[in-house]
């Protein structure tokens, strides 16, 4: 029981994550900033 408790918690992270990827928001109102935001400091710090 553990186990399947296990997967199906991986199950929902996994599509949660798959979800923003896509741009489905939860956080709609801080999404896109945060967004741009995190994507240029990648960005800068992988020079």
């Amino acid at each position: 029981m553990p186990r399947i408790a296990m997967i199906m918690s991986i199950a929902a992270f996994t599509l949660f994550n798959y979800g923003q990827y896509l741009g489905w928001s939860l956080f709609s109102e801080n999404a896109e900033a945060q967004q741009l935001r995190s994507s240029g400091a990648a960005r800068g710090y992988h020079k």
